[in-house]
């Protein structure tokens, strides 16, 4: 976990055992928490430190099993990459796409697509330079004939990893968020959380979202920022979970 000082640097509306920050060990699942995190608590005139930067340091704790979705459970647990690389549902993945796609790669590149890893790996990178729209990585001339067609190729694969994984990675990750909710119940009332902020990878809002069935994230990747707002609700003695406009129902027991 990263630390930072203690509570004298939050503001008045602003206390440390009010919210929870989770990030993964991805350094980017860090400095997105953080950005988001300088936005939401601003520091007021007796906490601001610096004349150039309006950010007052909000300590945040690394969960790893954050990263392990989709492609992120490579280098994680032998035994179930064994198991899941084996599997038909892995080694049916490269079928959902046109063999002449997959050629038309290895040819360009001249990588030999023998797994689903190694088709995501080109996929991935050709993404990022669109996402990224900059002339110092700039697209390559090769790909343009399939450049409309990289988002849904992408989706596409991460649906099937993601489906693959649904009784293993997506049950626990949905199990994490419901214990984030289950924390803040069991917590006495001077002790609940206001927030938890969990700062994660577009394959996390994905797995949730097939495992929910939450539209439409259910069925399209999030785009290069993105927030999901979870909300807690108690209405005549029922709690209620609102995400993205969908609500359950979930009684303590």
């Amino acid at each position: 976990s990263l630390t930072y000082p203690q509570c004298l640097y939050y503001p008045l509306d602003c206390r440390c055992f009010q919210i929870h920050v989770w990030t993964a060990n991805d350094n980017r699942t860090v400095t997105s928490a953080q950005a988001v995190l300088a936005g939401a608590y601003k520091p007021d005139k007796a906490h601001l430190w610096s004349s150039t930067l309006n950010w007052q340091p909000v300590a945040v704790h690394t969960d790893p099993t954050i990263d392990w979705v989709s492609t992120g459970i490579n280098n994680v647990c032998p035994t179930y990459e064994e198991t899941f690389y084996a599997s038909a549902a892995y080694q049916d993945i490269l079928g959902y796409f046109d063999p002449s796609l997959i050629e038309f790669l290895e040819n360009s590149t001249g990588v030999p697509i023998k797994t689903p890893i190694d088709f995501n790996h080109i996929i991935d990178a050709l993404n990022t330079k669109i996402t990224l729209n900059d002339t110092r990585l700039p697209y390559p001339k090769w790909a343009e004939p399939i450049r409309g067609n990289i988002s849904e190729i992408r989706t596409i694969f991460h649906q099937k990893m993601v489906d693959a994984q649904n009784d293993t990675a997506g049950k626990y990750h949905a199990e994490l968020l419901l214990s984030y909710i289950e924390d803040h119940l069991n917590r006495p009332p001077s002790k609940k959380n206001k927030a938890v902020f969990v700062s994660g990878h577009d394959t996390n809002f994905f797995t949730l979202g097939r495992h929910f069935n939450i539209t439409p994230m259910a069925n399209e990747m999030v785009s290069y920022a993105a927030l999901l707002a979870v909300e807690l609700h108690l209405i005549n003695g029922t709690y209620f979970v609102r995400v993205s406009g969908e609500i359950f129902t979930c009684r303590k027991e």
